[in-house]
């Protein structure tokens, strides 16, 4: 991403996926050609029926709106797209990507979600929601935790699996995809780049973490919360100002396969002294722990 059109380029696109794939042994399935929507070029990879990702930058739950975030929409509008996207499912029987940038005000509404949900209710798809971050180029801004939440519930409702994408999100899909971090495959290339940029962007923004959770706390309904990643006194304290019960969850037999240097980094060991409301041991699956949570606390 980030380098132009990649359907306007596919011979070169292809060319570089087979080197990934055969020079650095990256696996076709962790490969995704992202596009902003070019017919033909979906179309093409249609009838190669590779096992790479197809995303497309979507955006936009309607024409109009789409129209003034994407000029693309002036040449292959949502409609004929979709009618590619439907082929496309068909002839390779693989679920494609959704990706859609919020924008407050714009396209982050009740009316948008229903729209958006209408769109893709007939589309095998996964939808990945990224919250605007913004500049100075624009007046665009970035919805508040409640309305991400609202809108992912939304879609959730309609059956499909969303996501959202915020900060290191896609620098840890490359980390994972370059060096193999991913359930416990060692990886410390890839750690170590996360935990240097967690850490610049901490010193810069010290309450950054505390907001994070302060957004998922504030967008939940339900009756305990589960975040997957904590690492930090002041994260947790965030979640404690909410009067919820902070539990540690230990995985004793799990080789995370750190080096020496990283196990000393304080995104490791920052919470090994605060005052937890539990503890809980698990090895099992995310799907044990919270079986195991709900058992404990009789949810």
């Amino acid at each position: 991403m980030g380098q132009g059109e990649p359907l306007l380029n596919l011979d070169n696109v292809l060319k570089a996926m087979k080197i990934f794939n055969e020079n650095f042994q990256i696996g076709a399935r962790r490969l995704t050609v992202s596009t902003s929507g070019i017919i033909p070029g979906i179309k093409r990879l249609a009838e190669l029926d590779m096992q790479s990702t197809l995303a497309i930058s979507l955006h936009a739950p309607n024409h109009e709106i789409r129209k003034q975030l994407m000029q693309i929409e002036n040449k292959y509008p949502m409609t004929e797209l979709k009618k590619a996207l439907k082929s496309y499912i068909e002839k390779t029987g693989r679920r494609i990507t959704i990706e859609y940038l919020l924008i407050k005000d714009l396209n982050d509404t009740l009316q948008s979600a229903k729209e958006l949900v209408e769109y893709l209710h007939d589309l095998k798809c996964n939808i990945n929601l990224i919250p605007y971050n913004p500049t100075e180029k624009n007046d665009y801004q970035k919805p508040s935790g409640n309305s991400i939440m609202r809108f992912k519930s939304l879609l959730e409702q309609s059956g499909k699996t969303v996501l959202i994408y915020h900060f290191a999100d896609a620098l840890k899909t490359l980390c994972e995809n370059s060096y193999g971090w991913i359930r416990g495959d060692k990886g410390p290339i890839g750690r170590t780049i996360l935990q240097n940029v967690g850490t610049i962007y901490r010193k810069n923004n010290p309450q950054c973490w505390v907001k994070i959770a302060e957004q998922i706390v504030l967008g939940c309904d339900k009756e305990y919360v589960l975040i997957p990643d904590c690492r930090y006194k002041n994260e947790a304290s965030g979640f404690g100002l909410f009067e919820k019960i902070i539990i540690r969850v230990e995985r004793p037999n799990f080789d995370n396969g750190l080096t020496e240097e990283q196990r000393k980094h304080q995104s490791e060991n920052d919470l090994n002294d605060y005052p937890f409301d539990w503890i809980l041991l698990n090895n099992g699956s995310l799907e044990d722990l919270r079986k195991k949570i709900k058992k404990e606390f009789g949810l």
